[in-house]
């Protein structure tokens, strides 16, 4: 229903028809087209999108499984929020939220809430997002720090800091898993 296409089907008008009368969607596009260019508005969409979607990772780790099917409100709402977290995507590159951010695309592609053979294009924006905010920690110049050694070898800690949690989340899943085999 989010993807662009150019069929006019009596279904497909129906559903967007549906999507325009909920008030929950004309809120969040009238609150985006009023504050596109205020930047502390960015931040509190951002925030809110990432709380949002930390939601449903949370609910999805604890079920063990993808919490919504294909034609379900919930799924509408992922794919939506998703897209508006890539419209926004430049204003990620920030220390301080890089790491959560990592994280959060990193899980939600490992609990299967967005999957390749579902949401193929969305399955790959989340990937390039992750990818491109790890290389990012690798190349501002903010994030390199040189030690005082006579060598001055160079240190991103950040990006260090990124694989640990991504490999402890990794383990985390893995022992998780097998102790629902071993059950």
């Amino acid at each position: 229903m989010l993807d662009i296409a150019s069929e006019n089907t009596k279904e497909r008008i129906q559903q967007s028809t549906w999507l325009l009368s909920q008030q929950p969607f004309i809120n969040l596009i009238l609150t985006c087209l009023k504050c596109e260019d205020e930047q502390q508005n960015k931040d509190a969409l951002g925030s809110a999108l990432f709380k949002q979607l930390q939601e449903l990772v949370t609910k999805s780790k604890d079920n063990y499984a993808p919490i919504c099917d294909k034609a379900s409100a919930e799924r509408e709402g992922l794919l939506l929020r998703l897209s508006l977290v890539g419209s926004i995507f430049t204003e990620l590159y920030r220390l301080s939220t890089t790491e959560n951010w990592c994280l959060l695309f990193f899980q939600i592609m490992f609990y299967g809430i967005i999957h390749p053979e579902r949401e193929r294009l969305l399955y790959d924006s989340c990937y390039d997002m992750l990818s491109t905010l790890m290389l990012w920690t690798l190349t501002d110049p903010d994030a390199i720090q040189q030690s005082t050694a006579p060598e001055g070898k160079f240190r991103w800690p950040t990006y260090l800091s990124i694989i640990k949690k991504l490999k402890a989340t990794f383990k985390f899943i893995m022992f998780q898993f097998i102790l629902t085999l071993e059950a």
